[in-house]
């Protein structure tokens, strides 16, 4: 008998270990970016080129000022009596600005320039500069010839205006005026009249008197208003031609829209990211407080399949693996379950590499194919049609000689049992005692016993679950959750069985074989149709 390592099995177990409680999602930006790097770009240069489109319909602005300097008149709110102090003056040189932009006044340019009074208003603006009775008309306008003609025409419409204000006032005033002189006029005639007979009244000269003082006094306020100044002021400053003020939203705007448009990308990255439960690329120790036994480097040849003498970098991760896994003994057991989370993760590959990496470290391992399925490992090994797995179950008293095995990996490899005949007859017996017994047989003559399972959450793969010691669980890039993974940890709680840790693999295409390259016991390349069978399980 070929000496082996001692192995230390018990049946302590905790069926909460390896339950996850958390969810450490880490690196969302970077995984983010990495993932939707594509569409953040596009929708950058989707928003920049709008961006840029919309400033194609905007123009440099043109503007022309004009001062006025305003003469306190009758009529305007600029008067020679609000200038009695200075906050009235104030007040009013405000409302004088408020006019220049002012419907009365638009509608006067409009006539003058043919252009709609709506699109006088927009151009045009006025201000009154500090401690002055100037009145600044500032207009805008694409074209800088326009820009010039329409401040200059709003400041003399607007003169004109405040001319006409006072000329009216003035006029009104006159002409009321003039109707008293008329009416006194005739009551001091009729006072003379009344004074001039012999038996006149005594106070008729104090009548006519009375009416030519106030005569005197209406023909003054005449002359006073006739002589009033209705000058309303002049253009001190005539409209500038027209300065350019760069519009910097054509400068900004594409800019900003890029800038848009990538942060929208970003945050339609995080929130699917977020949103997207799926396992990503896992840097650390554990994945959901759960141990990373190891991780298959996606960029190695041979990712997904049985690691030969040349594959290092996948050998490497499964002798990583198979650290971890004897580091324990006592929580591993001699019965150790290899299945993936869902039912699209195939763990055969993982099964067989892991027992071929236990294989070279000294120890007697055998790989059943336990996943209930025809096209397993056996299958992948040219075992179609070798008596295995299932047909054994039905046996009240099955007996490991009885199976035929081929040897994957050469001398120091791994005895392979196949999936068996009668494969969907026996998917009932895998919570029956033959199932243990057949596993039981296993153990007596091999030191560890990897069966590659089915699913954890399906039936055949927890009833494998139920009859190991331990779990490895496989999680695949990009296909399983962390959903997938709570529900795989939380079922192996309920079937007691140790959930050891998990090995992340490499998304891989479903039809993709995992199994070739490496020689079986007569030298031939497994697979082949009809891999030569080593014979029956003794091991010695």
């Amino acid at each position: 008998m070929t000496h082996r390592p001692t192995l230390t099995t018990t049946d302590e177990r905790d069926p909460m270990d390896g339950l996850p409680h958390t969810d450490e999602r880490t690196d969302l930006v970077r995984d983010a970016l990495r993932r939707h790097a594509i569409v953040i770009l596009v929708l950058g240069v989707v928003f920049g080129a709008l961006g840029f489109a919309l400033t194609q319909r905007s123009h440099d602005v043109y503007t022309s000022e004009a001062k006025v300097l305003i003469r306190p008149t009758v009529g305007n709110p600029l008067s020679p009596d609000a200038t009695s102090s200075s906050q009235r003056v104030t007040v009013a040189m405000v409302t004088e600005a408020a006019l220049v932009d002012s419907p009365v006044i638009a509608d006067r340019v409009a006539e003058a320039t043919g252009e709609s009074a709506a699109d006088a208003l927009r151009s045009v603006s006025a201000d009154v500069p500090a401690n002055t009775q100037l009145v600044a008309i500032t207009v805008r306008s694409e074209d800088p010839a326009t820009a010039q003609a329409e401040a200059q025409r709003f400041a003399e419409e607007y003169l004109a205006y405040r001319e006409e204000q006072s000329t009216s006032v003035t006029t009104t005033e006159i002409d009321n005026l003039k109707k008293q002189e008329e009416s006194v006029q005739k009551s001091l005639a009729a006072a003379g009249k009344a004074a001039a007979v012999t038996d006149a009244q005594p106070d008729a000269n104090a009548q006519v008197q009375l009416y030519a003082g106030r005569l005197a006094t209406i023909q003054n306020s005449i002359a006073t208003a006739q002589a009033t100044d209705i000058r309303p002021g002049s253009v001190v400053l005539p409209a500038t031609s027209g300065s350019v003020q760069r519009n910097l939203m054509r400068l900004a705007l594409p800019v900003l829209a890029l800038v848009i448009g990538l942060a929208l990308g970003v945050a339609w990255a995080l929130l699917r990211s977020r949103r997207d439960d799926r396992v990503r690329a896992v840097t650390g120790h554990t994945l959901d407080t759960v141990p990373v036994l190891a991780t298959v480097p996606a960029t190695a040849p041979g990712a997904r399949e049985v690691a030969g003498e040349d594959d290092a970098a996948v050998a490497e991760s499964y002798r990583l693996a198979r650290a971890a896994l004897l580091a324990e003994p006592q929580r591993r057991g001699r019965v150790v379950a290899v299945a993936g989370c869902t039912p699209q993760t195939s763990a055969g590959d993982v099964a067989a590499n892991l027992a071929l990496s236990l294989a070279r470290a000294g120890y007697s391992v055998v790989l059943v194919d336990a996943s209930g399925s025809q096209d397993g490992v056996g299958a992948e090994l040219g075992m179609r049609s070798a008596v295995g797995f299932a047909d054994l179950l039905g046996h009240a008293a099955p007996d490991a000689d009885d199976i035929e095995v081929t040897r994957l990996g050469g001398v120091s490899g791994v005895d392979v049992v196949a999936a068996g005949r009668n494969v969907d007859r026996a998917r009932d017996l895998y919570y029956s005692e033959s199932m243990g017994a057949v596993i039981a047989s296993l153990v007596r003559r091999y030191d560890l016993v990897v069966l590659a399972a089915a699913s954890v959450p399906s039936a055949e793969g927890s009833g494998v679950v139920l009859a190991a010691d331990s779990l490895v669980a496989v999680v695949e890039e990009g296909r399983t959750s962390h959903r997938d993974l709570q529900v795989t940890a939380e079922r192996a709680a309920e079937l007691r069985s140790t959930l050891l840790g998990v090995v992340v693999v490499p998304s891989a295409a479903p039809a993709r074989r995992r199994i070739r390259g490496l020689r079986t016991s007569d030298g031939a390349v497994a697979p082949q149709p009809d891999a030569t069978t080593v014979g029956s399980a003794d091991h010695t």
